[in-house]
């Protein structure tokens, strides 16, 4: 993953008893912090693993000497990970369409923009999923509402994420497109220096040798260790098993759905993932049909507000939309089936 970290006027002794503790030859959470505030660059810390210790550490040094902070996340999933966390489109009031020259919509005069004059520290979490333009956005919104000419307003900034992971998505753009759009082409990236942590705190707290070499597995994956035939292609067979149709698939991440969709502890270990929403509808509709229980349809509505519209939205149009973030035009449940 990778964490980036503004340095401000901010005196945080990170030194305290609870401090946690990584064995050598890792670089301590203590040298890291005083690497990164003392360093007269900005550096970021690159890591595969999971950091979230430095920044709750951080937050509660920040939380005991009552300062302004604030936590948010690209994604709504990762916001429900951090205590009091957000989405970054909800903290600091993003516009949708991320242009070039966006900014955020905070008045100087409103209570949010009094709030971020307070703040100290901010962590970003999961940043390589956001725009360049977002982090410029936030910038330069910082910039103005501080009254300083400072990266990010002389605010601490901790951002997190992994190249390695899902990129900005860019809806029908090209390969260039998502470069375009990646951190690692913002303007504001040769400001940092990076830093490295390279143990999996996860595997490492719970000494569970399975996700420890599971986890090696995946960042010689990561890293292009692992070599790849003529047609670029690499082999994952020691990272996963291959089965012949999504019958099979079905059947064994969900063996027995029949008598267990009542256990919310077992389906809630279990999850099929797709690159594509029409993959997941077809295997949520089959899924659906094993469960005992009548099936209840549900429609949305399929007309326009203004009777004057409804020739240039038919319904079969309207019906053929699928928006993100919303239910599709026809869901089909049945009871005791839980809804994500």
């Amino acid at each position: 993953m990778l964490l980036a970290i503004q340095p401000a006027q901010l005196n945080l002794p990170f030194d305290g008893p609870r401090r946690p503790r990584l064995r050598k030859p890792h670089v301590t959470q203590r040298k890291l912090r005083q690497r990164s505030f003392d360093s007269p660059r900005n550096p970021w810390l690159r890591k595969p693993s999971a950091a979230r210790t430095s920044e709750s550490s951080a937050q509660k040094r920040t939380r005991r000497q009552r300062d302004a902070f604030s936590t948010s996340a690209a994604s709504g999933i990762a916001a429900t990970l951090i205590a009091g966390g957000r989405t970054v489109h909800s903290t600091f009031k993003l516009p949708l369409e991320l242009i070039k020259a966006a900014v955020c919509s905070i008045a100087k005069q409103s209570g949010l923009a009094e709030v971020l004059r307070r703040c100290k520290l901010m962590v970003w979490d999961e940043c390589t999923l956001s725009p360049t333009t977002a982090l410029e956005a936030v910038n330069c919104s910082l910039k103005d509402i501080r009254n300083s000419d400072d990266l990010m307003g002389g605010i601490t900034v901790l951002i997190s994420g992994d190249f390695r992971q899902n990129l900005p998505v860019v809806p029908k753009g090209r390969r260039a497109d998502a470069i375009r759009a990646c951190l690692k082409s913002s303007q504001l990236l040769p400001t940092l220096r990076p830093l490295h942590l390279t143990t999996n705190m996860r595997a490492h707290l719970t000494s569970d040798v399975g996700s420890a070499e599971f986890s090696n597995s995946l960042l010689a994956l990561g890293e292009v260790i692992i070599p790849a035939d003529t047609n670029g292609f690499v082999n994952v067979q020691g990272l996963s098993t291959v089965v012949p149709t999504p019958a099979t698939l079905r059947e064994s991440v969900f063996p027995d759905l029949q008598t267990k969709y009542n256990n919310i502890q077992w389906l809630a270990g279990r999850a099929i993932l797709a690159p594509k929403n029409t993959t997941v509808t077809t295997l949520k509709r089959q899924l659906l049909e094993t469960v005992p229980g009548v099936l209840h349809i549900y429609k949305s509505i399929d007309r326009t507000l203004d009777p004057a519209e409804m020739a240039n939205f038919p319904v079969e149009f309207l019906n053929s939309l699928h928006p993100a973030g919303l239910p599709p035009h026809i869901l089909e449940l049945k009871v005791r089936i839980p809804v994500m």
